[in-house]
Protein backbone atom coordinates (compact mmCIF):
# COMPACT_ATOMS: atom_id res chain seq x y z
CA UNK A 1 0.00 0.00 0.00
CA UNK A 2 1.31 3.45 -0.94
CA UNK A 3 0.49 6.45 1.19
CA UNK A 4 -0.58 9.77 -0.30
CA UNK A 5 1.18 12.99 0.70
CA UNK A 6 -1.67 13.84 3.09
CA UNK A 7 -1.04 10.59 4.94
CA UNK A 8 2.59 11.47 5.60
CA UNK A 9 1.72 13.46 8.72
CA UNK A 10 1.29 12.38 12.33
CA UNK A 11 -2.40 13.24 12.54
CA UNK A 12 -3.21 10.69 9.83
CA UNK A 13 -1.20 7.89 11.43
CA UNK A 14 -2.65 7.77 14.93
CA UNK A 15 -2.85 4.29 16.42
CA UNK A 16 -6.25 2.71 16.91
CA UNK A 17 -5.00 1.53 20.31
CA UNK A 18 -5.44 3.74 23.37
CA UNK A 19 -2.01 4.30 24.94
CA UNK A 20 -3.20 6.80 27.56
CA UNK A 21 -3.66 6.34 31.30
CA UNK A 22 -5.16 8.75 33.81
CA UNK A 23 -2.86 10.36 36.35
CA UNK A 24 -4.92 8.74 39.12
CA UNK A 25 -4.47 5.21 37.70
CA UNK A 26 -2.97 2.52 39.92
CA UNK A 27 0.54 1.21 39.25
CA UNK A 28 -0.66 -2.39 38.92
CA UNK A 29 -3.23 -1.41 36.29
CA UNK A 30 -0.65 0.58 34.31
CA UNK A 31 1.81 -2.33 34.29
CA UNK A 32 -0.87 -4.77 33.14
CA UNK A 33 -1.88 -2.39 30.35
CA UNK A 34 1.74 -2.08 29.22
CA UNK A 35 1.98 -5.85 29.08
CA UNK A 36 -1.25 -6.26 27.12
CA UNK A 37 -0.26 -3.54 24.61
CA UNK A 38 3.33 -4.83 24.40
CA UNK A 39 4.91 -1.43 25.11
CA UNK A 40 7.27 -0.04 27.75
CA UNK A 41 5.70 3.43 27.93
CA UNK A 42 2.23 4.92 28.33
CA UNK A 43 0.94 8.47 27.99
CA UNK A 44 -0.22 10.01 31.28
CA UNK A 45 -3.08 12.48 30.93
CA UNK A 46 -5.35 14.57 33.09
CA UNK A 47 -8.52 15.02 31.11
CA UNK A 48 -7.14 15.62 27.63
CA UNK A 49 -3.97 17.40 28.81
CA UNK A 50 -0.63 15.67 28.29
CA UNK A 51 1.25 15.20 31.58
CA UNK A 52 4.14 13.03 30.41
CA UNK A 53 5.20 9.51 29.49
CA UNK A 54 5.64 6.95 32.23
CA UNK A 55 7.97 4.01 31.66
CA UNK A 56 7.74 0.48 32.93
CA UNK A 57 11.17 0.91 34.48
CA UNK A 58 10.02 3.93 36.52
CA UNK A 59 7.19 2.08 38.30
CA UNK A 60 8.30 -1.55 38.30
CA UNK A 61 8.60 -2.80 41.87
CA UNK A 62 6.31 -0.15 43.36
CA UNK A 63 3.14 -1.01 45.30
CA UNK A 64 0.47 -2.07 42.79
CA UNK A 65 -2.18 -0.04 44.64
CA UNK A 66 -0.19 3.19 44.52
CA UNK A 67 -1.70 5.89 42.29
CA UNK A 68 0.55 7.54 39.71
CA UNK A 69 -0.15 11.00 41.09
CA UNK A 70 0.82 9.81 44.57
CA UNK A 71 4.34 8.81 43.52
CA UNK A 72 6.94 11.25 44.82
CA UNK A 73 9.19 12.53 42.03
CA UNK A 74 7.76 10.20 39.39
CA UNK A 75 10.23 10.08 36.50
CA UNK A 76 8.33 11.18 33.39
CA UNK A 77 9.47 11.79 29.81
CA UNK A 78 8.01 14.72 27.88
CA UNK A 79 8.93 13.88 24.27
CA UNK A 80 6.02 14.32 21.89
CA UNK A 81 5.03 15.03 18.30
CA UNK A 82 2.71 17.67 16.89
CA UNK A 83 -0.19 16.52 14.76
CA UNK A 84 1.34 18.36 11.76
CA UNK A 85 4.76 16.67 12.11
CA UNK A 86 5.94 14.72 9.08
CA UNK A 87 6.10 10.96 9.52
CA UNK A 88 9.90 11.04 9.16
CA UNK A 89 10.13 13.59 11.98
CA UNK A 90 8.10 11.23 14.15
CA UNK A 91 10.44 8.43 13.08
CA UNK A 92 13.49 10.48 14.14
CA UNK A 93 11.97 11.38 17.51
CA UNK A 94 11.17 7.76 18.31
CA UNK A 95 14.65 6.62 17.28
CA UNK A 96 16.40 9.37 19.25
CA UNK A 97 14.31 8.93 22.39
CA UNK A 98 14.08 5.13 22.42
CA UNK A 99 10.37 5.38 23.27
CA UNK A 100 7.94 2.59 22.42
CA UNK A 101 5.06 5.09 22.17
CA UNK A 102 5.05 8.75 21.12
CA UNK A 103 2.10 11.03 22.01
CA UNK A 104 0.74 13.39 19.37
CA UNK A 105 -0.47 16.79 20.59
CA UNK A 106 -2.48 19.61 19.07
CA UNK A 107 -1.64 23.34 19.20
CA UNK A 108 -2.99 23.64 22.75
CA UNK A 109 -0.90 20.80 24.13
CA UNK A 110 -3.89 18.52 24.34
CA UNK A 111 -3.59 14.85 23.51
CA UNK A 112 -4.64 14.01 19.96
CA UNK A 113 -3.53 10.38 20.04
CA UNK A 114 -0.35 8.34 19.97
CA UNK A 115 1.82 6.33 17.58
CA UNK A 116 3.57 3.15 18.67
CA UNK A 117 7.11 2.36 17.57
CA UNK A 118 6.14 -0.92 15.92
CA UNK A 119 3.21 0.59 14.00
CA UNK A 120 5.39 3.50 12.88
CA UNK A 121 8.03 1.22 11.39
CA UNK A 122 5.33 -0.79 9.64
CA UNK A 123 3.93 2.44 8.16
CA UNK A 124 7.40 3.53 7.06
CA UNK A 125 7.85 0.16 5.37
CA UNK A 126 4.54 0.52 3.54
CA UNK A 127 5.12 4.16 2.63
CA UNK A 128 8.46 3.63 0.94
CA UNK A 129 7.67 0.23 -0.53
CA UNK A 130 10.35 -1.46 1.56
CA UNK A 131 8.35 -4.64 2.04
CA UNK A 132 7.11 -4.95 -1.54
CA UNK A 133 8.74 -7.45 -3.92
CA UNK A 134 11.12 -6.23 -6.60
CA UNK A 135 14.73 -6.34 -7.71
CA UNK A 136 17.49 -5.21 -5.40
CA UNK A 137 21.10 -4.25 -6.14
CA UNK A 138 23.65 -3.38 -3.47
CA UNK A 139 26.61 -1.22 -4.53
CA UNK A 140 29.77 -0.54 -2.52
CA UNK A 141 31.74 2.63 -3.17
CA UNK A 142 33.71 5.42 -1.58
CA UNK A 143 31.48 8.11 -0.15
CA UNK A 144 32.96 10.77 -2.43
CA UNK A 145 32.05 8.71 -5.51
CA UNK A 146 28.34 8.49 -4.72
CA UNK A 147 26.05 10.20 -7.23
CA UNK A 148 22.44 9.10 -7.32
CA UNK A 149 21.83 11.08 -10.51
CA UNK A 150 24.58 9.18 -12.33
CA UNK A 151 23.43 5.82 -10.99
CA UNK A 152 19.84 6.59 -12.00
CA UNK A 153 20.98 7.62 -15.48
CA UNK A 154 22.77 4.29 -15.96
CA UNK A 155 19.77 2.32 -14.69
CA UNK A 156 17.34 4.25 -16.90
CA UNK A 157 19.57 3.74 -19.94
CA UNK A 158 18.78 0.02 -19.53
CA UNK A 159 15.00 0.65 -19.42
CA UNK A 160 14.67 0.31 -15.66
CA UNK A 161 13.91 2.75 -12.83
CA UNK A 162 15.28 3.37 -9.35
CA UNK A 163 12.29 3.37 -6.99
CA UNK A 164 14.26 3.65 -3.75
CA UNK A 165 17.84 4.34 -2.74
CA UNK A 166 19.11 3.63 0.78
CA UNK A 167 22.64 4.59 1.80
CA UNK A 168 24.47 3.23 4.85
CA UNK A 169 27.98 4.02 6.07
CA UNK A 170 30.58 1.35 6.71
CA UNK A 171 32.46 1.41 10.00
CA UNK A 172 35.55 3.11 8.56
CA UNK A 173 33.47 6.06 7.34
CA UNK A 174 35.17 6.03 3.92
CA UNK A 175 32.94 3.53 2.14
CA UNK A 176 29.17 3.35 1.82
CA UNK A 177 26.69 0.72 0.70
CA UNK A 178 23.99 1.94 -1.65
CA UNK A 179 20.94 -0.31 -1.88
CA UNK A 180 18.84 0.25 -5.00
CA UNK A 181 15.31 -0.99 -5.44
CA UNK A 182 14.36 -1.30 -9.12
CA UNK A 183 10.86 -1.57 -10.53
CA UNK A 184 11.69 -4.47 -12.87
CA UNK A 185 13.19 -7.79 -11.84
CA UNK A 186 14.90 -8.09 -15.23
CA UNK A 187 18.16 -6.50 -14.13
CA UNK A 188 20.93 -8.37 -15.93
CA UNK A 189 21.49 -5.48 -18.36
CA UNK A 190 21.55 -3.02 -15.44
CA UNK A 191 24.12 -5.13 -13.59
CA UNK A 192 26.29 -5.30 -16.72
CA UNK A 193 26.02 -1.55 -17.28
CA UNK A 194 26.91 -0.67 -13.69
CA UNK A 195 29.88 -3.03 -13.87
CA UNK A 196 31.08 -1.37 -17.10
CA UNK A 197 31.00 1.99 -15.33
CA UNK A 198 33.22 0.62 -12.58
CA UNK A 199 30.67 0.11 -9.80
CA UNK A 200 31.36 -2.67 -7.31
CA UNK A 201 28.24 -4.81 -6.93
CA UNK A 202 28.05 -6.44 -3.49
CA UNK A 203 24.76 -8.30 -3.93
CA UNK A 204 21.91 -8.83 -6.38
CA UNK A 205 18.42 -10.05 -5.52
CA UNK A 206 15.79 -10.87 -8.11
CA UNK A 207 12.09 -10.56 -7.28
CA UNK A 208 11.69 -13.88 -5.44
CA UNK A 209 15.00 -13.80 -3.55
CA UNK A 210 14.57 -10.08 -2.85
CA UNK A 211 11.13 -10.61 -1.35
CA UNK A 212 12.34 -13.48 0.83
CA UNK A 213 15.45 -11.55 1.92
CA UNK A 214 13.71 -8.26 2.69
CA UNK A 215 10.66 -9.80 4.32
CA UNK A 216 12.92 -11.86 6.57
CA UNK A 217 15.03 -8.82 7.52
CA UNK A 218 11.95 -6.65 8.00
CA UNK A 219 10.23 -9.27 10.18
CA UNK A 220 13.40 -9.62 12.24
CA UNK A 221 13.49 -5.85 12.71
CA UNK A 222 9.84 -5.66 13.79
CA UNK A 223 10.40 -8.61 16.15
CA UNK A 224 13.40 -6.78 17.62
CA UNK A 225 11.26 -3.70 18.25
CA UNK A 226 8.74 -5.89 20.06
CA UNK A 227 11.32 -7.26 22.50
Amino acid sequence: MKMTSNNMFAQNNISSEDFTVKSYERVGTVLKLMESLNVEHLVVVTGDLFIGLVSEEAILGLDDDLLLNEIDKLDLTYENAHLSDHLLDVYRKILDSGLSVLPVLNDKGKIYGAISRVELFEKIGETFGITEPGALIVLRMKKRDYSLSEISRIVESERNTVLLSLVSNEADGEFINCTLKLHSSDIQDVVSALTRYGYEISAVFTEESYHEFLTDRYDQFISYLNV
